[in-house]
C-alpha cells in the first residue's frame, strides 16, 4: 500500500544529501549544531515518510474511544492517501458496512488483506463474509464464515453466532441451533446468541421457548432491538396488549443497524397499532375517573 510520489522521492534525495553531507564532514571535526540538524531532519523525513501510517492509528485510537466521528474521518484520509494502517483500513471498512455499502466496504477490507497481522487478516475475512450478508449473497457469506472457521484454531462467539444466524434465514435450524450452541459455550453471556435461540424457536412456532430464550438475550444485553421485538410478537400472540406494546416500545429505543435482523419501520407499524390501543384508552378513562373522584373529595371537604 506504500506508494513513492514525487514529494516522497524529493525528500529521499534531500536525506542522502545531508547523509553525504554527515559523512564527508564529520571526521573534518563537523560542529554540534550540524549534528543536532542532522537528526532533526532525519526524525522528520520518518515521521513524513510514515505521516499517512501514524494518521491511521490516530484515527483508530479515536474510534476505539468514542471520538468515533473523527475517528472515521481520520481513517478514511489515511486508506485514501494508500495507508500502512490495516486498523485504519478495518475501521473505515466497517463504517462503510454499517451505513450499508458493502461493495465499497468489500474493496476497503480485500485492501487489507495483505497485512501479515494474522488477527487483523481474520478480522477483516470475517467483515468481507458479513458484507456478503448485506448483499443478500446468503450462500456465499455462509462459505466465507465456514472457511474461517476451517483456516483459524480460534474463532469468538461473535462468528459463530453470525454464522448460526446465516443458517436461521436458509431455514436450516439444525445448523443454526449447532453454531449458536457453539456461541454459547464459547460465552455463555453473549446475548446474541440468546437473541438466535429465540428465533430459532419463534420461527417453528415454539413461542413458550423462545420466549425463555429472548427473555434471557434481555437480561444479558437489554438494548437489543430483535429480542424485544420478538417479545412483543410473542406477547401479541398471547393477547396481551399492554405487554407487546412495552416491548415494543423497548425495540424503538435501541439502536438499529444494517446487521439488525429486524427492520425499524417493522417495528414502529407494530408500536403504532397499540399506541392508541383499547387497552390503553381504558387505562386513560380509569385515570381520569381517578382523578375526577379525588377532585369531588376535595370539594367535599371543602364544603
Amino acid at each position: 500500500m506504500f506508494k513513492l510520489t514525487r514529494a516522497k522521492i524529493t525528500a529521499l534525495i534531500i536525506i542522502i544529501f545531508f547523509a553525504a553531507v554527515y559523512i564527508i564532514f564529520q571526521p573534518q571535526g563537523i560542529n554540534i549544531l550540524w549534528t543536532i540538524l542532522f537528526y532533526l531532519f532525519v526524525i522528520a523525513a520518518v515521521l513524513f515518510f510514515n505521516r499517512n501510517a501514524i494518521t491511521g492509528d490516530l484515527g483508530y485510537v479515536y474510534y476505539a474511544t468514542g471520538r468515533t466521528e473523527k475517528g472515521v474521518a481520520m481513517c478514511k484520509k489515511a486508506y485514501e492517501r494508500h495507508s500502512r494502517s490495516v486498523k485504519a483500513v478495518n475501521v473505515y471498512g466497517v463504517y462503510l458496512m454499517g451505513e450499508g455499502r458493502a461493495d465499497e466496504a468489500i474493496t476497503v477490507f480485500t485492501d487489507g488483506l495483505k497485512t501479515k497481522n494474522t488477527l487483523i487478516k481474520k478480522y477483516l475475512e470475517t467483515n468481507i463474509a458479513g458484507c456478503y450478508w448485506l448483499k443478500g449473497e446468503i450462500d456465499k457469506a455462509i462459505e466465507l464464515h465456514e472457511k474461517i472457521l476451517r483456516g483459524y484454531t480460534y474463532v469468538s462467539e461473535d462468528l459463530y453466532t453470525t454464522l448460526g444466524y446465516l443458517y436461521i434465514l436458509k431455514e436450516d435450524y439444525e445448523n443454526a441451533l449447532k453454531y449458536t450452541d457453539k456461541a454459547i459455550a464459547e460465552k455463555e453471556t453473549h446475548g446474541p446468541a440468546w437473541d438466535n435461540m429465540g428465533q430459532i424457536y419463534f420461527k417453528q412456532g415454539d413461542y413458550e421457548t423462545a420466549k425463555e430464550k429472548f427473555l434471557k438475550a434481555v437480561s444479558l444485553r437489554e438494548k437489543m432491538a430483535d429480542s424485544n421485538y420478538y417479545l412483543g410478537c410473542i406477547y401479541e400472540i398471547e393477547g396481551d396488549e399492554d405487554l407487546a406494546k412495552q416491548y415494543f416500545e423497548k425495540s424503538l429505543s435501541c439502536n438499529f443497524t444494517a446487521f439488525t435482523t429486524v427492520k425499524k419501520e417493522a417495528v414502529e407499524q407494530k408500536y403504532e397499532k397499540y399506541k392508541n390501543s383499547p387497552a390503553n384508552a381504558a387505562d386513560a378513562i380509569a385515570t381520569a375517573d381517578a382523578t375526577a373522584s379525588a377532585a369531588g373529595s376535595t370539594d367535599d371537604n371543602l364544603d
